[in-house]
């Protein structure tokens, strides 16, 4: 079963390792912080590929927003309108 265990900050994400259980099933982990502390631990590369489609995404979406951000007049300012 995949899953994510948490109790700290994203820091410094990194691959951690991939293993094969005694059963024969293949795992991999990722850690989002220190090592043991916050990680996604995948048992299927179908799990670990939509994990990151979908964060490719939410990066993408604040992306947009950062550059909506940036043309809208500062606080303050005033519009054409």
């Amino acid at each position: 079963m995949s899953y994510i265990s948490t109790d700290a900050a994203v820091k410094e994400p990194r691959f951690g390792h991939a293993w094969r259980t005694a059963g024969g099933m293949v795992c991999a982990a990722v850690y989002l912080s220190q090592a043991g502390r916050a990680f996604v631990n995948f048992d299927s590369p179908v799990d670990a590929r939509a994990v990151a489609a979908e964060c490719i995404k939410a990066a993408e979406a604040m992306e947009r927003l950062e550059a909506e951000s940036t043309a809208l007049p500062a606080e303050g300012e005033a519009g054409d309108g």
